[in-house]
């Protein structure tokens, strides 16, 4: 299934089968976790293993109920690449937010999006650019939000960066060095 997905042996995979998840990130949600931490459910649709992460959508009737809705994902390190696998996602709206930027306005409208076992996003970081938080969410002006609707999370991989982001103010600092040796030299 990895090869399928594009992941290699370089990525960290969380199959979130049991309540210890793998080091490298946290998870917080909208409601302040008052759901009770993670929610690992047995599945019909689970990419790996037999259960998945339930989440919820901000649905107005529930709003105020311990429900674990919509996390946020951060990682301790820059990633380069991120993956999740979406099961039992029945409305529209739901979006996902990569460091506080909306990359997909919603997760249903993809043509490969299918019943049951939904689809898998990867999404990798452009040249210079790094994945430090992911957030799924469906807001109260969302289809989803006017709807109960519950999903279920699955095979959460991750690819540490392993060459650095240069700072804003390095690429004007290696310029000024650059000048302040030609002006030496000559």
């Amino acid at each position: 299934m990895n090869a399928t997905l594009g992941l290699d042996a370089s990525y960290v995979i969380e199959n979130f089968e049991d309540s210890t998840i793998v080091s490298g990130f946290t998870v917080t949600y909208d409601d302040n976790g008052a759901g009770g931490g993670f929610d690992m459910r047995t599945s019909n649709y689970a990419w790996d293993g037999s259960k998945g992460l339930a989440i919820y959508s901000d649905y107005a009737p529930y709003r105020n109920i311990n429900y674990n809705k919509q996390p946020t994902f951060t990682f301790t390190q820059a990633l380069s690449s991120f993956g999740i696998g979406f099961s039992a996602l029945d409305q529209k709206g739901w979006e996902i937010y990569v460091n506080g930027i909306k990359v997909v306005s919603d997760i249903r409208a993809n043509p490969n999006w299918a019943s049951g076992r939904n689809i898998y996003y990867r999404i990798d970081a452009g040249t210079g650019e790094q994945i430090n938080t992911v957030k799924i969410y469906a807001g109260p002006t969302s289809v989803a939000s006017t709807v109960s609707d519950y999903v279920e999370l699955d095979h959460l991989a991750f690819k540490v960066q392993t060459t650095p982001v240069p700072e804003p103010a390095s690429g004007f600092l290696l310029l000024v060095a650059l000048i302040v040796a030609f002006v030496y030299i000559r």
